[in-house]
This record gives C-alpha cells, sequence and structure tokens, in this order.
C-alpha cells in the first residue's frame, strides 16, 4: 500500500492522500511549500514543512506565480517617480560641489572662533 499523507493548509487539518496527490495539490497551490505534512501515523507535532517532501519543481507554477506579484513594476515612462522632488532652476546636483557665493566665505569667516 502507499505511503499516505497528511498536512495542514490554511489552518486546516487534511488527508489522507498519497505522495503523488501531494504533488498535485502543490502544483496547483493546494500545499504550500511551507505547510506542514507528516506521513500517516506519525505525530502531527514531527511534521516537516512541505518543501522538506516534495521535490521543489511541483511549486514551480506556484512559485513563479506568487515571484512574478511581488517584482517590481518598471515605470511607465522616463520621467521620475512621483516621490523625487524637483530642484530648483539652477540647483546643483547633491553630490557636486556647489559654487559658494564671496557672501557666503565671509559670513562663514566671521563664525569662525
Amino acid at each position: 500500500m502507499a505511503e499516505r499523507w497528511y498536512y495542514k493548509h490554511a489552518g486546516e487539518r487534511r488527508g489522507p492522500v498519497t505522495l503523488k496527490k501531494l504533488e498535485e495539490l502543490a502544483a496547483i497551490g493546494g500545499v504550500l511549500a511551507n505547510d506542514p505534512v507528516w506521513r500517516e501515523g506519525d505525530d502531527p507535532l514531527a511534521a516537516v514543512e512541505a518543501l522538506m517532501v516534495l521535490d521543489v519543481d511541483c511549486f514551480g507554477r506556484v512559485m513563479a506565480a506568487v515571484s512574478e506579484s511581488f517584482a517590481p513594476k518598471p515605470p511607465a515612462t522616463n520621467e521620475a517617480p512621483d516621490w523625487v522632488a524637483e530642484a530648483p532652476p539652477g540647483a546643483a546636483p547633491p553630490d557636486s560641489e556647489a559654487p559658494v557665493s564671496r557672501r557666503s566665505q565671509v559670513s562663514l569667516a566671521s563664525r569662525a572662533p
């Protein structure tokens, strides 16, 4: 007789199912990589993550869909994002040496100890 497995998904204990059925469920998102699984007859407290039992390829389509949903989307245009403040006209870039006026030099010198 084939090994039968139990698993817990979305807070609900399910099974028993065959290893093949567990793989099929993983392929469609019915079992996630971090869902606990255990053999029939084993203590559920000794469960391991499904990824430890199933081939990583079982989760391929589901993992690809999850990865794609979290991937950063490129900007639609070459414009800067809204959160980037525009510098006033004539302002020097932050990493360059901005010219210092004579008035600023004198003002700074008078404050020196």
